[in-house]
């Protein structure tokens, strides 16, 4: 990897005006000439349209001041372009159609069941006013704690070639898929385990975490042997461990998400492997993406069944796939559960630390301490959609998880100071991060390190959990694959 002008894989002149212009356009311009159309149009879509301008210039502000040490995978930008491509894998048409399907909407009205959001249209308005500049105000904090640490120091590690890479890959993943073959038996079988899903995954799964965690990783060791592997998509036996690997952490743990991050990582490897951005492989996964969310959720979502209806499965009901995906996603646009959470906290009062106390103590079981707190995702449906009370004990069953933003659940647990804090300290992770990998640009397994970092781990307690279990064990992996030697000392 030596000479190589920039190797966070620099963006071109006409790319950078292209995301410029998607900003401005998709965030603003269309979603604004829609709204002054609208019956409802007013002095509050007025201000929310100010608000929404002011959080796509700071969100645009890297590649608006575009410096030549950036590019498309460093930490400043790559989060922007992830968030473009999460848009329009849920809302692919507004890229067509823009303003019967916009990607912002200014209106003030709400189709969400959140018990919080129903309030008055004044108020309703000044929460939505006030979510957005709370996100503005993350991203200015996360600015200051990026750009105010001029310089941060890099533990010196010691790195050799993999040994026995093709070997030590199949026999992880081999491993972690006979974890999960081991899970689906404990459900009596694949259907079984669909059928379980229904009741509710996290009632289901209740005790199992530790089981699913390393069920989930071998698409981590996938990821090592792409890097080092030469000709990757030309070798069956990596295609095969590939495919292997994903489909068992999306059987493992019953989310699509387990599956397609993984690929969104294997595509940002692929780009840097190649050094130029490849439109193929991205467009083919955002196709994928939206399969993966209407056929697996097709199969999953029949609550009133207790077999799986496999046909759903053929490629003849593809385009029900699709349609699926769609209805889903508008479905979760619509329940609005981030400003919900952020509603319920003005009225409902503060956490309190209580989701960041239950995940920094991830590896306490719950069996030693059953009340040990749950994930904001988990509060936010218990507190805004059915009703609850902070003060309340959660019960074991009945609840899931409704979606809560890293800037949101700082708010919830510690207002607009917690938002502050926790996103400056974001900020100096990143910085941490790029001097980390241009310390260490030549080691193949630290960009997966990097790139898993920073697309993967957002800010929010459960990404914290996430990232340090799957790190945790990638290094003892990288360990028996030759590649980490346990020598540490500065490193300046």
């Amino acid at each position: 990897m030596n000479g190589r002008s920039n190797i966070f894989l620099e963006i071109t002149g006409p790319q950078r005006f292209a995301l410029i212009l998607y900003f401005f356009l998709y965030r603003v311009a269309f979603p604004g000439f829609n709204a002054v159309g609208s019956p409802d149009f007013g002095p509050e879509v007025w201000t929310l349209f100010a608000a929404e301008m002011l959080y796509t210039f700071l969100l645009a502000l890297p590649i608006l001041f575009y410096r030549r040490n950036y590019g498309w995978l460093h930490p400043l930008i790559l989060p922007a372009v992830l968030q473009i491509a999460i848009a329009v894998v849920r809302n692919p048409t507004h890229l067509i159609i823009p303003f019967d399907n916009p990607l912002v909407s200014f209106e003030v009205e709400t189709t969400s069941v959140a018990i919080s959001l129903g309030t008055s249209y004044a108020e309703l308005a000044t929460t939505r006013l006030n979510y957005k500049l709370v996100l503005a105000a993350a991203l200015v904090a996360y600015y200051v704690g990026f750009f105010g640490v001029k310089r941060t120091s890099v533990p010196k590690f010691r790195f050799g070639e993999p040994r026995n890479l093709t070997l030590i890959c199949l026999i992880g993943i081999a491993a972690t898929a006979a974890v999960t073959a081991a899970f689906i038996a404990y459900f009596g079988g694949l259907s079984g385990l669909i059928a379980a899903m229904r009741g509710g995954r996290r009632a289901a799964f209740a005790g199992l975490g530790p089981i699913q965690d390393v069920g989930e990783f071998g698409t981590v060791i996938a990821l090592v042997w792409f890097v080092y592997a030469k000709r990757a998509f030309f070798n069956p036996v990596f295609l095969g461990g590939l495919v292997v690997s994903l489909v068992s952490a999306l059987l493992v743990t019953g989310s699509r998400s387990s599956l397609i991050a993984p690929l969104i990582t294997l595509v940002l490897l692929w780009w840097w492997k190649s050094r130029k951005v490849l439109v193929g492989p991205s467009l083919g996964l955002a196709l994928m993406a939206l399969a993966v969310v209407g056929a697996w959720g097709a199969i999953r979502q029949d609550y009133t069944s207790s077999q799986v209806d496999w046909s759903i499965l053929s490629l003849e009901n593809a385009t029900e796939w699709f349609t699926r995906a769609s209805e889903e996603i508008s479905k979760r646009n619509d329940e609005e559960g981030d400003v919900a959470a952020f509603a319920g906290a003005n009225q409902e009062g503060l956490l309190l630390g209580r989701s960041y106390v239950g995940s920094i103590l991830f590896f306490v079981p719950r069996a030693i301490w059953p009340d040990k707190p749950r994930s904001v995702d988990t509060y936010n449906m218990f507190i805004n959609f059915a009703g609850g009370s902070i003060d309340q004990k959660l019960p074991r069953v009945g609840v899931w998880g409704i979606p809560v933003s890293p800037q949101v659940e700082a708010f919830w647990n510690f207002h607009l100071p917690g938002v502050l804090v926790i996103f400056a300290a974001f900020g100096v992770f990143h910085r941490f991060m790029e001097s980390f990998i241009r310390a260490y640009a030549d080691v193949p397994a630290m960009w997966v390190v990097y790139v898993y970092i920073i697309s993967n781990f957002s800010g929010s307690a459960l990404s914290f959990v996430s990232t340090i279990r799957d790190l945790i064990f990638l290094i003892a992996f990288l360990a028996v694959l030759g590649v980490v030697r346990f020598r540490v000392s500065p490193r300046r």
